[in-house]
């Protein structure tokens, strides 16, 4: 699929989740959950415009967005976890435009990646040392956000990368409405309190009757789409995740705000930045075999 063809997509996909809220409002039964989820969507429906916007802009619209992503979430990141954000947002804005400016860079970025993850899980570190935060930070949001900025700005994987946003919020679209209509069990009480394990079931299973039906319309394969779309929900989640454990350490609600209804760049970039680096990353390594 295309840049343009996924923009379609995230369009049909945006009116059905209007209209959805619309028919909710007109049952009395529903009229509670349409209420909690007007706020939200209209956020998400700004934020996926601006997004898609950016991407039918082209490359140098798409570096400059990502040069203002990367300096804002680590700033976010690093002022929750630190106490002082603009020495690591200044870092972020330095890899990613290293990475978008050269190829040669986002491997390089990878390796740190791993030795970053590495290095916090191999080798015990005091929970409240400074390089230990520092390097938590560099290890999500800041080289994920660089890699995730090679990955859109590569032709063969520009489409991909989008494709890969419209499938996160799907997936949060879905298992936030099963959460709120079917929702009983917790499945992250300290993480993220309000995610359950049947809004997350049903999430993971619209999202891939989703991805199966629009693959099975463009003529993708459709096996091909369900994989991806689990393998990004999975990555996603992972994501929303890791942001919250920072939020959690750093004894805070939300990263400092952009939007009301959903927080700040971080809380609303989370999941696409861990799951786009991800693919991105493992485009990358199977290229090299």
């Amino acid at each position: 699929m295309s840049v343009v063809q996924i923009a379609y997509a995230a369009g049909v996909l945006l009116a059905i989740g209007a209209t959805t809220i619309a028919i909710l409002m007109m049952v009395p039964a529903g009229r509670k959950v349409a209420s909690d989820l007007v706020g939200a969507f209209g956020s998400l429906a700004i934020t996926a415009a601006v997004l898609i916007g950016v991407f039918l802009a082209g490359p140098w619209a798409l570096m400059v967005f990502f040069l203002l992503l990367a300096g804002r979430v680590a700033f976010e990141a690093a002022q929750v976890r630190l106490g002082n954000g603009y020495v690591l947002g200044g870092v972020a804005v330095l890899l990613t435009l290293g990475s978008v400016l050269h190829e040669a860079v986002a491997p390089v970025l990878i390796a740190l990646w791993f030795l970053a993850a590495g290095r916090l899980l191999a080798v015990p570190w005091a929970d409240n040392s400074k390089w230990r935060a520092v390097i938590e930070v560099l290890l999500f949001p800041a080289l994920p956000v660089a890699i995730l900025a090679q990955g859109v700005l590569r032709p063969e994987l520009m489409a991909l990368m989008l494709a890969i946003y419209v499938l996160i919020e799907t997936f949060d679209s879905y298992a936030l409405v099963v959460g709120k209509v079917f929702g009983r069990t917790k499945a992250f009480p300290v993480l993220s309190p309000r995610k359950t394990v049947e809004g997350l079931l049903g999430g993971t299973v619209c999202l891939v009757i989703t991805a199966a039906g629009v693959a099975y319309l463009v003529g993708e394969p459709v096996g091909l789409a369900c994989g991806i779309a689990v393998a990004v929900g999975v990555l996603g989640l992972a994501g929303d995740l890791g942001a919250s454990r920072l939020k959690r350490i750093g004894g805070v609600k939300d990263y400092p705000v952009v939007l009301k209804r959903q927080g700040g760049a971080f809380d609303i970039f989370d999941s696409w930045i861990a799951a786009g680096a991800g693919v991105t990353a493992g485009a990358m390594l199977w290229s090299m075999l």
